[in-house]
């Protein structure tokens, strides 16, 4: 099944009041995936307050990839998994709704395609991170695992326009989509 298994809205905080949402978000990932809308134009799945909070969403099918994200990263690999569709390779992208904690459903999932490569992308550091539970979480279960870190390495921060700094760090556009096909190319 890959709608997830659900807990209750109710255990989510509320949206902030500055947030302009036509429906109200069963989740902070669904007012992520609304605000991610209307700036790159990704049209996410969003919930209907009547259904339970998934622990995650398939948010695109694909059997040569698996992408685990979270947040701010999710139409930005939507969009690279795309690319890489033109380019032959099709991954399957899936949006964690919550991390804490992180549900044992994503251990059946990547159980479930077991020769899949994986990769875990975060706008955050590739140490302590989404990966590392990700990584922990498959241990707990004996699931063999190998996992692409995408997200910051450990060195200096630097300043710029965001969708630059993203780009410098590999977490859009064409270096994003580079970092995916290394996921691919490390299964052999």
């Amino acid at each position: 099944d890959d709608s997830g298994s659900g807990g209750s809205a109710a255990d989510e905080p509320s949206a902030p009041a500055s947030a302009q949402c036509n429906t109200t978000p069963t989740s902070w990932f669904d007012l992520e995936l609304k605000l991610v809308k209307e700036t790159a134009g990704f049209t996410p799945p969003v919930a209907s307050p009547s259904e339970p909070l998934a622990d995650y969403r398939v948010l695109r099918q694909g059997d040569d990839l698996l992408v685990l994200v979270v947040g701010t990263e999710v139409a930005k690999v939507v969009e690279a998994a795309e690319r890489l569709a033109g380019r032959g390779v099709q991954a399957k992208v899936v949006g964690i709704t919550r991390i804490k904690p992180l549900a044992d459903s994503i251990a059946e999932l990547v159980r479930s395609a077991p020769t899949v490569p994986i990769a875990v992308v975060e706008e955050h550091s590739i140490h302590g991170g989404l990966a590392d539970m990700v990584s922990s979480l498959l241990d707990r279960h004996g699931i063999p695992h190998r996992l692409n870190r995408i997200g910051i390495a450990d060195r200096f921060g630097e300043s710029g326009p965001p969708e630059a700094l993203l780009e410098a760090f590999g977490l859009a556009g064409e270096p994003l989509v580079q970092a995916l096909l290394k996921s691919v190319d490390r299964r052999h």
